[in-house]
């Protein structure tokens, strides 16, 4: 009587390298907010004049900014990488250059809030 002998195939696999691997493919991600409002409700709730065509960026205190994004629906929050906010600011009109380094600018801030005008619409990205 033969007896089938089952040989395990060992296959080795180096786990670290594939950690490694799906640890460089994730990005890292910040919450956002995006809003559009009219230009005439930009100066009511700032308080500030913003030029057609123009952006500013500030650095929110904490308050500043739970204040502000406790009112936003969260439709407007995003869980975007650098490169989501480098493509929302260029759609917004700056360039290549320039949207890296407001990216990196707001992303260098705890919160900040940048805001663009384009004729009577006022964008904001809240972080």
């Amino acid at each position: 009587m033969k007896k089938n002998l089952i040989i395990p195939t060992i296959v080795l696999f180096n786990f670290d390298s594939a950690i490694d691997n799906k640890v460089a493919l994730i990005e890292a991600t910040d919450t956002f907010w995006t809003v559009k409002f009219s230009y005439s409700k930009f100066i009511d709730a700032f308080r500030e004049e913003l030029y057609d065509n123009h952006h500013s960026m500030w650095e929110l205190e904490t308050d500043q900014f739970e204040l502000l994004t406790y009112s936003i629906e969260d439709e407007f929050k995003h869980e975007w990488t650098k490169a989501n906010l480098q493509d929302w600011l260029i759609c917004r009109g700056f360039d290549e250059t320039v949207s890296k380094q407001k990216a990196v600018g707001l992303n260098s801030m705890p919160h900040g809030m940048l805001a663009t005008r384009s004729g009577n619409d006022v964008y904001l990205i809240i972080k």
